[in-house]
């Protein structure tokens, strides 16, 4: 509409800077509010049952020593999928993961044991023990791996996971081991 007693109303749009600053704050937005191109929700890690048997190997993940993981994956899945996954190992977490990679599915997040946030003790035949409650599962991409440390895992020698740096500089050094980061353990296993 066109105001004829306001000398700058000509009928044209006029582009103020609280204008130009809502349309731009409007575009993100649209992202957020559903459709089909929102990112799919994280699932958060499960427990893993006593007689939960591996992904990638069969094994009864409970049955055996040392780090395990999850990896809920969305995408375009088979149907009867519903993406998620429990391990026994790294090995496993890995072999799993590259090949479904390579089929199409997404991994939507990597969790692994947290040996900072249990009680875990190492045998006399270097066996790490095994954990499998819900608290005990963090963001794997966060953590920091002794590697080469000859702990022992369901699969042999394993990478140890842990969020406090100074508890994976001290298994290290006790095992005459190395610590690396995520991008560091996927090259290891991959």
């Amino acid at each position: 509409m066109i105001d004829e007693t306001n000398p700058r109303s000509n009928g044209s749009r006029r582009w103020t800077r609280r204008t130009v600053l809502a349309a731009a704050g409007a575009v993100p937005l649209a992202g957020c509010l559903g459709g089909d191109d929102a990112p799919e929700e994280i699932p958060d890690p499960e427990p893993i049952g006593r007689s939960q048997t591996c992904t990638q190997c069969g094994m009864i993940i409970a049955n055996y020593p040392g780090p395990t993981g999850q990896v809920p994956y969305g995408g375009s899945l088979p149907e009867g999928e519903d993406g998620r996954t429990q391990f026994c190992s790294l090995d496993c977490l890995f072999a799993f993961d590259g090949e479904r990679r390579r089929l199409g599915w997404e991994p939507l997040a990597y969790y692994v044991t947290d040996y900072s946030n249990v009680e875990y003790e190492i045998n006399a035949d270097l066996e790490i023990s095994r954990h499998l409650a819900v608290e005990t599962f963090a963001d794997a991409e966060t953590l920091r791996y002794v590697y080469r440390a000859g702990i022992q895992g369901a699969m042999e020698g394993t990478a140890v996971p842990f969020s406090e740096e100074e508890d994976a500089d001290a298994l290290a050094e006790e095992y005459d081991g190395s610590v690396t980061d995520w991008d560091g353990v996927s090259e290891l296993y991959r």
